[in-house]
């Protein structure tokens, strides 16, 4: 969701009108793509990456489980 915000400051920063008609419109479109990029690829690699790789360290999905639950003929009674 940051490339509205790259869109916006690097044409109103480079004072373009938004269109690709014109060699300055493409150029300005280029250069947020680019920053877009390296933001998503910035934050993947020191934000993104880190968490996921915690939550498969901490979170088991798919996998079996250790444990296992007994049906009410095999669990053990108590004789009183």
């Amino acid at each position: 969701m940051i490339h509205h915000w790259v869109v916006y400051l690097v044409f109103s920063g480079l004072a373009v009108t938004k269109t690709m008609t014109t060699l300055s419109g493409t150029a300005a479109t280029a250069l947020a793509f680019v920053i877009t990029f390296t933001l998503c690829a910035i934050s993947y690699r020191f934000l993104e990456k880190p968490l996921i790789q915690c939550a498969h360290r901490r979170f088991t999905f798919g996998r079996e489980q250790k444990f296992s639950v007994q049906s009410a003929r095999e669990a053990p009674t108590l004789n009183l």
